[in-house]
């Protein structure tokens, strides 16, 4: 879609000598013409009303070629919606019970954050989510590799081996030649990463998966509590490159976020400013049991396409499945 729009308007399957009127009265490509109303290019054109709102017609099937769908039509039948709505490429987790709790999985475009306290196995499920991101499109994948930031901790291989060990024993997909991991220190380098190391890998590379291990850290070490509006400018400005390149290679890009507690309430860390780059927020929790044990849970808190709840995890050499 977004080639066609940029295109020029005489590429538009319609009447050579309106577009060329069209073309005279300097709207010169679609995106420009879908921009106006059908009175407005009439009156600048100079053509019938009529033939400017099918010239409009003709051009909005050309750009946008999925089918229409109502609410009624989500309500009916949910995997034509999400096709309709979304396109058809959401990223399994491996566990078809968290997939059912997501409603079909995680949509592969634009930014979605896993916020949570410290050992609510954040790392673990993005170590999950980039081997799941190589699977066939049948098995729920995207059919490509990932690119893996880490900025708090080394990126934990011996963890991530074992999930191998597990998903492919016989190592036969490789699956770790396709995970390329970045290492940032700071704001600076995180920078450097995204704007240029990160196109340059996604041009040689098939990777539709990003994945930033975490987002907080950086911005809280580099930035003080007198820089909150030089922060928020930053983080604002990162989340628009995100989703920029999210959008040109049909990526989805995975934030892990650091929590914070205050009466009784968790929350996400980086405040407003990072909450409005984001369009799905998951977030991770962990209760001590009084036998010992660990009772964990996976929260939708918001998505466009999730309902809002909450289910139980578990942790094991395989990674996270859904609680019995």
């Amino acid at each position: 879609g977004r080639n066609s729009m940029a295109g020029s308007i005489l590429e538009v399957d319609f009447n050579p000598r309106i577009l060329d009127a069209t073309k005279k009265a300097r709207i010169n490509t679609v995106q420009e013409l879908l921009q106006l109303s059908h009175s407005e290019i009439a009156r600048r054109a100079k053509i019938s009303e009529r033939d400017a709102l099918e010239m409009l017609k003709a051009a909005s099937q050309q750009v946008f070629t999925r089918p229409p769908c109502t609410a009624l039509d989500a309500i009916r039948n949910l995997p034509v919606a999400q096709a309709a709505l979304f396109g058809s490429s959401f990223l399994t987790t491996g566990c078809p019970r968290i997939d059912s709790f997501l409603n079909g999985g995680l949509y592969a475009r634009g930014i979605l954050e896993i916020f949570g306290e410290s050992a609510t196995c954040k790392s673990l499920l993005c170590m999950q989510l980039a081997l799941c991101a190589q699977k066939s499109s049948q098995l729920g994948g995207l059919e490509a590799g990932c690119a893996y930031i880490c900025t708090e901790n080394s990126f934990p291989s011996a963890r991530f081996h074992q999930l191998i060990a597990k998903m492919d024993p016989e190592n036969a997909l490789r699956l770790s030649d396709h995970v390329y991991i970045e290492h940032a220190d700071s704001v600076v380098d995180l920078n450097t990463i995204v704007d240029k190391s990160l196109p340059a890998l996604l041009d040689r590379n098939r990777v539709r998966l990003i994945v930033i291990d975490s987002i907080a850290a950086l911005f809280r070490l580099d930035y003080g509590l007198e820089e909150a509006t030089a922060r928020a400018s930053s983080l604002l400005s990162m989340g628009a490159r995100l989703k920029q390149l999210a959008d040109a290679n049909n990526a989805l890009v995975i934030c892990t976020n650091q929590a914070a507690s205050a009466d009784g309430r968790t929350f996400p860390a980086l405040g407003m400013a990072w909450s409005a780059c984001v369009n799905t927020r998951l977030m991770m929790t962990r209760e001590d049991q009084p036998d010992g044990g660990v009772r964990r849970l996976l929260h939708v808190v918001f998505s466009p396409y999730m309902a809002t709840g909450t289910l139980p995890v578990v942790v094991g050499d395989a990674g996270m499945a859904a609680a019995d």
